[in-house]
This record gives C-alpha cells, structure tokens and sequence, in this order.
C-alpha cells in the first residue's frame, strides 16, 4: 500500500523563492525517504503550491485577460522557482489546488458532505456545519483518530473545536479559484482555496502524515479532519506533525535559494533549515551561524567517509538503526541532525586519538552512512561514488 505524505502547499507570490519555504520540504522529504526504505511506497510531492485566490489576484489585478495571464504567471513562476531539482529533494510532479484531480476530489468529497446534511447554504455562501459534525461524530472520537506531533498541540486542537460552533465559510467569490458545480449551488461562486488544500488528497483516501505549520492548524489540518469526517465518517489522516515557523535572520533576499547554493550546497541548507526547528515554540530564527555550523559538519562526514574507504573498510548500506529511526519517526528532527553531528565528532575524535586501528568503529560509521540516505541525500551519494572509486 503506497503511504501518502502531504506537505502543507507554498503559496505563490511576486519575488523569489527563499529558505524559508524549505521549512514545508525538508521534513516530508526526510519521511517519505524514510518510508520508502522501510516501506517501499510513498507518494510526497516536495513541489507543491496553493496558485489559487488572492495572492495571484493582488499580483494580476487589472488584467483584462486575467485568467489567461494568471495561468501563465503561476507557470512561470513555479518554472522559476521549482527547487526539487536544486535541493536534490525526491522527484515527482508538482501538485497544485488547481489540477483536475484536486477539484474533482474536493467536489466528491462536498457532495457527499451536503448528502450527509453537514452542508449550510445562506444565499450564494456554503458554510461546513461544525457543530453538527461534533454532535454526530463526537469531538473526541475524531481527535483519538488521528495522531498529533508534538502532544501538546493535540490540547489546543481540542481546545479549538471546543469553541468552533460557527459553521465554517467554504466558498468564497474569487476570480481565480475553481466553481463550485450547479449541482451543489446553483450560483456562480468559487471554492474557498484553503477548503481545496484540505480535500485534494483523493477522495475516502488517508494521508499517512500532513505537515501542517502552527499557524495553520485551524486553516488547514482541523478543515481537513472536520470535512472528511462530515464526508466519509472518518478524518482520513493518520498522523498530523505540526512544525514551527522559521523567521529568516536578516532580509528575505539574503536567504535566496540560488544566492545560498552559490556558497553552500543543499545538505548544508537543510542542515540549517532542521537546525532550527523545534516542537516547542511557534517560531524560530534560522540563523547564518547555522549554514556555517553545517559547512563544518559535511567537510568532518566526507573526511570520515575518505577514511573509512581508503582503509578497504566496507560500509555498507545497512538497516538504520534504532536510535535514528525513532527520532525520524516522532518526527524530532532538530535532535536527529544534532545526534548525527554529535555521532560525527565523536568517531573523527576516536579516530584522532588511535589512526591505527579505525575497524571497531565500523559499525558506528555503518549506520550514521544508513541514515545520510534520509537526511542529506546529496552526501549519501557521495560516499557511494568514493566507494564505486576504490573499486576500480
């Protein structure tokens, strides 16, 4: 069974694309890597964009073409910006709230929502029934469905449904957003976007893990479990992992994705990106010291991995070992890059102390190698391609 990993998507603005949209990548890039070793199908799309409603429209306001010049816009610009080839994150297509296959999910998902009587109209407005869908289904059955990373966030989700007796607005009137079809409304309105970014998964299909940032739990993740269970009787979400929104130390063009690549590669960038994050705070800063903390970890790994080839001591691709994986699995992903920095020191300084006998030090190295394949792609292959070398 393919497991789905949904990134929350970017939205698209004017100017380039900068660090911290990685925030929303990196992580699921790590998990669905990790899943695909341990479970062999995954479907992540790193490249993934809200192109609908407002931002497009504050940037193509008086176009008399709009529609057509908007579509050429948002093409460009993910043209332009389309980072999955520059940060070396798994391939696959780029998903927007405006694919077929997006509104037709979302349109399956808002019939059988208004077949089940979990649908308002007032006038030309459709409005979810929150306080029905509760009534129904029961807070706390919807909430025990799904697991929330980190457990304090599960506290203030419930806290949230607890004081959401409003219905909530799922159409909205914006130029470029998709219609709502005549047979749900007959009126010319429009999906509100977040509604689409919420069911454009597949119809009745579970996400494995939806990365959702803290300021969009209500927007995004609790839409999602509310309109799917109004739906199908279920959330349809397996795990939820709520990360914390990184603020770029310094102006956004300093943070640039080209500029930075110029003088860093793509593990160092993640590095930093990981560096920052944390489960406990909202936000953090993602500073500079961490780019150049990253650079003195890649020089220590891929002198380590010289070593250990160039002393004929096989490293293979072993299993990750536990201790990695559990941190990758409760999504701790500041604490797996600080671990594997810590493990990296560790063994150079053993190896500084004693040149001469470096073999019991194999396995250790053995799994730090494993768990490269996850978290910075780029030095995995490197080690492979020094190995292919020595072979020769």
């Amino acid at each position: 069974m393919t497991k789905l990993i949904a990134n929350i998507p970017m939205s698209i603005y004017k100017g380039e694309i900068h660090a911290g949209y990685l925030t929303y990548m990196v992580p699921g890039d790590i998990l669905a890597r990790y899943e695909k070793k341990t479970s062999g199908s995954i479907n992540f799309n790193p490249d993934c964009y809200n192109v609908s409603g407002l931002p497009i429209e504050k940037i193509i306001l008086d176009d008399f073409n709009f529609k057509k010049t908007a579509d050429k816009y948002v093409e460009n610009w993910i043209y332009e910006n389309s980072i999955s080839n520059k940060m070396n994150f798994i391939k696959n297509p780029v998903k927007t709230d405006r694919l077929k296959e997006s509104v037709d999910s979302t349109i399956k998902t808002t019939n059988l929502i208004k077949k089940n009587g979990f649908l308002i109209q007032k006038e030309d407005d459709l409005f979810l029934d929150v306080k029905k869908i509760i009534l129904v289904h029961g807070q706390k059955n919807i909430l025990d469905m799904v697991n929330i990373s980190p457990t304090h966030v599960k506290n203030r989700m419930q806290q949230m449904m607890e004081t959401t007796n409003n219905p909530i607005k799922i159409s909205r009137l914006r130029k470029y957003s998709p219609n709502i079809p005549d047979n749900i409304i007959s009126s010319n309105v429009q999906f509100y976007p977040l509604f689409i970014l919420a069911n454009m998964w597949g119809e009745n299909k579970i996400v494995d893990t939806m990365l959702c940032a803290y300021n969009n739990i209500v927007k995004y993740g609790l839409l999602r479990m509310l309109s799917q269970t109004a739906a199908y009787g279920n959330p349809n979400t397996a795990n939820i992992y709520v990360f914390n929104r990184q603020i770029l130390e310094g102006s956004k063009t300093d943070w640039n994705i080209d500029s930075l690549l110029k003088e860093f590669d793509s593990d160092i960038i993640k590095y930093a990106v990981l560096k920052a994050s944390s489960q406990k705070l909202p936000q953090t800063d993602l500073k500079k010291e961490y780019l150049i903390q990253g650079k003195k970890f890649m020089n220590k790994f891929r002198n380590l991995a010289k070593l250990f080839t160039n002393n004929i001591i096989e490293v293979k691709n072993r299993n990750i070992s536990k201790e990695y994986s559990d941190l990758i699995e409760t999504y701790n992903f500041k604490s797996l890059v600080e671990k594997i920095s810590s493990k990296t020191y560790t063994i150079s300084r053993k190896i500084s102390k004693n040149r001469q006998d470096i073999k019991h030090l194999s396995n250790d190295f053995e799994n730090l190698y494993a768990t490269t394949e996850f978290v910075f792609p780029k030095l995995y292959t490197y080690i492979r391609t020094e190995r292919k070398k020595l072979k020769k």
